[in-house]
């Protein structure tokens, strides 16, 4: 199997969330934040947006009778990064903090973005180097994006034996379609860039935080957002 492959996988689905969020927050008139940090920031949650709806259509399509293989994989992501390029090159923005600065910050508030970059960092590396351990992970979610890379399709059929009592059809599928779009895009399954999906709604849930809570509370506002970051 070829890994550097399957990484490329996973940038292209990236690259279309990406774009496909462009254009949903465009046509939104959502204006996000200029300064240190803003393009990481809107990269972020760009992303997850973007790849929510693409996830959402591809489910559309099945109801449609459109199975998902590797051809109908490129076409959702080329279509999506079409969107992007109609929506436009750049967001509207507007002036605001630089939360991200540690310019005026107090000895707690640093520690707190350390930990915060601590807690990224082992994020990475676990997803990269750890085989997954926990129930839900590998029994729910990762689970239904195997079976709907495998069958094409969701509900896939094993979900619907009535026998097949550890699938728990009743789970939203987006998060896992989006696991599988990245399997589509390469034709065989690596579970950690599937797994870099996950990684990818955390990074954005946190930059929402870390932009938001301490421009409403300047004192403790790193330290919440850092309680987050290192949460199991």
């Amino acid at each position: 199997m070829n890994a550097v492959a399957a990484w490329g996988a996973f940038l292209v689905v990236l690259l279309a969330g990406w774009s496909l969020g462009v254009f949903s927050l465009r046509a939104a008139g959502v204006r996000l934040p200029t300064g240190k940090g803003g393009f990481c920031f809107g990269m972020l949650v760009s992303a997850a947006v973007g790849l929510l709806f693409l996830s959402y259509f591809v489910f559309l399509s099945f109801r449609l009778g459109i199975y998902l293989g590797q051809g109908t994989a490129w076409i959702a992501c080329g279509l999506a990064v079409l969107f992007g390029i109609l929506g436009g090159k750049s967001f509207p923005r507007e002036s605001s903090p630089e939360p991200l600065s540690l310019k005026s910050r107090t000895p707690l508030q640093r520690f707190a973005l350390a930990g915060i970059v601590a807690a990224c960092l082992c994020i990475l590396i676990a997803c990269v180097l750890i085989p997954l351990k926990s129930y839900d992970a590998r029994m729910i979610w990762a689970f239904h994006a195997k079976l709907i890379y495998a069958s094409g399709t969701h509900p896939a059929p094993e979900l619907l034996r009535e026998g097949f009592v550890i699938g728990h059809p009743q789970y939203p599928p987006l998060f896992p379609l989006a696991m599988a779009l990245v399997a589509a895009i390469r034709g065989e399954l690596y579970e950690p860039a599937m797994r870099m999906v996950a990684v990818l709604f955390y990074f954005a849930v946190l930059a929402l935080l870390l932009f938001e809570l301490p421009r409403h509370e300047n004192r403790w506002g790193f330290l919440l957002v850092a309680v987050y970051a290192l949460t199991p």
